[in-house]
């Protein structure tokens, strides 16, 4: 196993447990904000690990996963953030 291979391995088996971490969270959550902070969680640092490892693989379409990995790192924040807010105001309007 090459250096290369071994970084992709640790990436790739990384975001994975991130991403179970986060999907075990989400189904054991009690409320509707804390499955929001672990489903974030999966996409903000899960995803990104899974992306960058794969530059290893596949280097001609590295960037092309380094603008998914940022965006959905950028992006993923603030819809989980509108997403809270729309929840609290139907809340207070109840």
């Amino acid at each position: 196993m090459t250096a290369p291979d071994l970084v992709q391995a640790v990436l790739l088996w990384a975001g994975v447990l991130v991403l179970v971490v986060a999907a075990v969270g989400t189904s054991l959550a009690g409320t509707v904000l804390d499955r929001l902070h672990y489903m974030s969680l999966g996409a903000v640092a899960g995803l990104p690990l899974v992306l960058v490892s794969q530059i290893f693989s596949t280097p001609d379409q590295a960037p092309k996963l380094v603008v998914i990995a940022v965006l959905e790192m950028v992006g993923s924040p603030a819809l989980t953030t509108a997403t809270a807010r729309a929840l609290a105001r139907r809340r207070s309007r109840s």
